[in-house]
């Protein structure tokens, strides 16, 4: 990573609350310039996106992904005929997406990308549009979203603005240091069906946060890479299939252990063994429940997430369990 000054805020690099507060953004910039009849989303997404584009009059369209989360690059190229569109990919875990085949497609369909990296640490290496990160997931904030505009086409001005910290947001960075998902799962902020456009804004002490945390971004990402590839070794994979194999990605940096259940009761097995380890074992949070139920596979339903957070050893605490 660069010097820390590339992070200065300007037209082409916003600072909000959340993920969904800055793909609001992207829609709005987006919609204002382009006539888009379309977004697509990938069948593996969070529910809690859905609230955020129906703010708006496009249809929602998802395609398809293979059990390791790949794009079905056929099937989507079908759904990109004769249609304005805005494809969001994402980057699953801190993984690149295919964005030389993304971007292929781009230079023959009418469409405007959205990456989505809301799993990733914040880098350079932008391949869309927009790009967008959920920094509170991976840094020790309350609150942040970063926003990229790689199409100058979009770029207007920033206003840095924010707001007071709300107890949804201290609950959230509490997560890092609550490993036990009983009690974790009593704070989560309950309230995600519900997106306000009005509360968009980054809370005033992680405004002040932001810069010192992203300083120590390469730290983060070694002790990350330990717990991930603790759990590479520790897990059997007969129960659980690591999701990404032989990563040669140098820019990896994970945002979970990412695996998939082979069966809904080695899925139940393993997320009571984090609860009696004081362990967060997570399924995928919630599908959208318009997603018709045939384009879900079973390795989508069976996925199982276990922490690598920068704030623990995993090989530390579970040598004395």
């Amino acid at each position: 990573m660069k010097n820390i000054s590339i992070y200065d805020f300007d037209k082409n690099t916003h600072i909000y609350k959340n993920g969904r507060s800055s793909l609001y953004i992207c829609l709005k910039l987006i919609l204002k310039n382009y006539n888009a009849k379309q977004i697509l989303l990938p069948v593996v997404i969070c529910d809690e996106i859905i609230p955020v584009i129906k703010k708006f009059n496009i249809e929602i369209v998802f395609y398809n992904l293979t059990d390791n989360l790949e794009i079905d690059f056929d099937k989507l190229e079908e759904k990109l005929e004769n249609k304005k569109s805005i494809l969001l990919a994402v980057n699953f875990f801190g993984l690149k997406n295919n964005w030389k085949k993304i971007n292929d497609l781009k230079n023959v369909y009418d469409i405007v990308t959205i990456e989505d990296s809301a799993h990733c640490h914040v880098s350079e290496n932008e391949h869309a549009d927009f790009s967008f990160f959920s920094l509170r997931k991976i840094y020790p904030l309350l609150s942040g979203s970063m926003l990229k505009i790689n199409n100058s086409k979009y770029n207007r001005p920033f206003t840095y603005r924010t707001s007071l910290p709300k107890i949804e947001e201290v609950s959230y960075f509490l997560r890092n240091y609550i490993r036990l998902k009983a009690t974790y799962s009593k704070i989560k902020n309950k309230n995600t069906a519900i997106f306000n456009s009005k509360d968009i804004f980054i809370d005033c002490f992680s405004k002040y946060l932001i810069k010192g945390v992203l300083k120590d971004d390469k730290k983060y990402q070694e002790i990350r890479l330990n717990n991930y590839n603790y759990w590479l070794n520790y897990l059997p994979e007969k129960e659980l299939a690591p999701i990404f194999k032989n990563i040669n990605d140098r820019d990896f940096y994970p945002y979970v252990y990412p695996c998939i259940a082979s069966s809904r009761d080695y899925s139940e097995k393993w997320i009571r063994w984090g609860i009696e380890k004081n362990i967060t074992v997570m399924s995928w949070p919630k599908f959208p429940s318009i997603i018709h139920e045939d384009m879900l596979t079973d390795a989508h339903k069976n996925i199982l997430c276990f922490p690598v957070n920068q704030q623990m050893s995993v090989a530390e605490f579970l040598k004395y369990e």
